[in-house]
């Protein structure tokens, strides 16, 4: 139930963010902007609240900012030693967070599974 509604709140961040950026971009169509303001969310929003999810006692609102520069700093790096590896750099923008996601959701999945069990015993 909680996290439909942190679902709710995900969707109304990227309707603001799409807004603000009509607003900044007037003379684009709206898909150009709604594709932009989802890239941004999609790069810097999504994989830090993933990662930031476990903090159940902070407020959305706060998760959200620090999801932020959680988002940049865990990108960033991941992309400069992948590319040093010899990555593709072009794969970076759609794989990178991807991966950044999947591993919030089950770091999430392993904490809450902890603890369902220590709560049964």
């Amino acid at each position: 139930m909680e996290l439909k509604k942190e679902l709710k709140c995900l969707g109304l961040v990227f309707v603001l963010l799409a807004v603000a950026f009509k607003i900044a971009f007037y003379q684009e169509s709206f898909i150009v902007v709604a594709r932009t303001a989802f890239s941004v969310m999609w790069t810097f929003i999504l994989p830090g609240f993933a990662v930031v999810y476990c903090w159940k006692s902070l407020p959305f609102i706060t998760r959200a900012i620090i999801s932020i520069p959680v988002s940049a700093a865990i990108i960033g790096t991941a992309s400069y030693y992948l590319a040093l590896l010899g990555f593709n750099v072009n794969y970076h923008a759609a794989v990178l967070p991807l991966v950044v996601i999947m591993i919030g959701v089950m770091v999430n999945w392993r904490i809450a599974r902890k603890k369902q069990g220590q709560k049964k015993e």
